[in-house]
């Protein structure tokens, strides 16, 4: 074992040591560009309860390509030696909105994990909430902050010597190091992304990454982490819309059938085959009813639904019976009629009953029939 491999596993074991009592609130990985550049990134999880991906924030400089700047996906490297791959990486200022939650701060982007740490197992979260942020900033007299570089692998601490005013109200910090050799020992290419923490009762907590390090005296430049969040959670939830639009356009917005009123008429085949469209659910009105009814339900609290259409395919009956919809916006509320209309041949591009309806939703779709009646898919847009 060369000295150089001795001295990294001792100082793995000190920087693991200095963590171990902490609860895992963030992860600081090891970033290798496509460029051949090494850098660091902040492995956390998706800030929304019902996502279960895994991301990574780092300085937008450290992922783009030495000449034409493009970004490119990359390898990283947690402390403990576990490796992942990142997807594309998204730029914060490819949207306005997340830039503005930046405060106009362009280096810095996102990017999923497509190999490594699996969906549900990144467990931290982008630091505390932003009002959080003035309280903590004044006890944070000295922070700690961890270089994964090869050659200046270690834990030393830093002072926020000033924040910068900026359109991001003070979201700049400059940080020093508190012993002077540190600052030549750590402040070197590659440390951005680096992040600093404070030690906290709930564990370390990130307060700023690095995006610059440089000046005479050396010092680096970081922004804070509630500036992160902000953008984050602008880029997140426009990409989960995109990824909504996308799904309603090809297979359209799901649902879960909550009650069925009618009697099926073929065994094998019932009214979840709606849902796909593959069969032909045939059924009649239960006794002294004239209508077959199916209630289904938006759960996804960020759905809506502009539509549906009940489908009626040619070799599962004749298009056109009437459709009454209902709506309400759960179980306790009542019932108000938001639709009539009828059932078509074939789920078009565009709703055959058009509605303007955002989840949680019930929605109760009535379909006229004095006897059997065939009915191959329910549709919503």
């Amino acid at each position: 074992m060369t000295a150089r491999r001795l001295l990294r596993l001792l100082l793995l074991a000190a920087l693991t040591l200095a963590v171990a009592v902490q609860p895992a609130l963030g992860e600081r990985v090891f970033v290798r560009a496509a460029s051949g550049e090494e850098g660091h990134a902040w492995l956390f999880g998706s800030q929304r309860q019902d996502a279960q991906s895994c991301w990574l924030a780092f300085p937008r400089h450290v992922a783009a390509d030495t000449f034409s700047g493009a970004l490119a996906a990359f390898t990283f490297e947690t402390v403990n030696g576990n490796g992942g791959e990142s997807g594309t990486p998204i730029a914060v200022g490819a949207h306005p909105e997340a830039l503005a939650a930046m405060g106009e701060i362009e280096d810095m982007a996102f990017a999923p994990v497509v190999a490594g740490p699996r969906p549900g197992a990144c467990l931290s979260r982008l630091g505390p909430p932003p009002f959080a942020y003035p309280t903590m900033m004044r006890s944070a007299s000295k922070l700690t902050m961890f270089s994964l570089l090869p050659n200046s692998f270690g834990i030393f601490e830093v002072a926020v010597s000033r924040a910068r005013a900026d359109a991001a109200g003070g979201g700049l910090l400059m940080l020093r190091p508190v012993n002077a050799d540190d600052a030549r020992a750590y402040l070197v290419k590659g440390l951005s992304g680096a992040v600093a923490e404070l030690e906290r009762p709930e564990g370390m907590v990130p307060v700023a990454m690095v995006i610059e390090v440089g000046g005479e005296p050396l010092m680096a430049r970081a922004v804070r982490f509630d500036l992160i969040r902000a953008a984050f959670e602008v880029i997140e939830a426009r990409g989960l819309e995109d990824q909504r639009e996308a799904r309603a356009a090809a297979t359209g917005v799901p649902y879960e059938i909550l009650d069925v009123e009618g009697v099926t008429l073929a065994a094998g085949t019932g009214p979840v085959s709606l849902v796909d469209g593959q069969d032909c659910w045939t059924a009649a009105p239960a006794g002294g009813q004239r209508a077959v009814r199916v209630t289904v339900a938006l759960t996804d609290s960020q759905d809506a639904t502009r539509g549906l259409s009940m489908v009626q395919s040619a070799d599962c009956g004749t298009a056109g019976a009437r459709v009454i919809i209902e709506q309400r916006p759960n179980a306790s509320s009542g019932w108000t009629v938001a639709r009539d209309c009828q059932t078509v041949s074939s789920a078009g591009e565009a709703p055959a009953c058009a509605l303007d309806l955002r989840a949680p939703r019930h929605i109760r779709i009535s379909i006229e029939a004095g006897g059997a009646i065939g009915l191959s898919q329910l549709r919503l847009y």
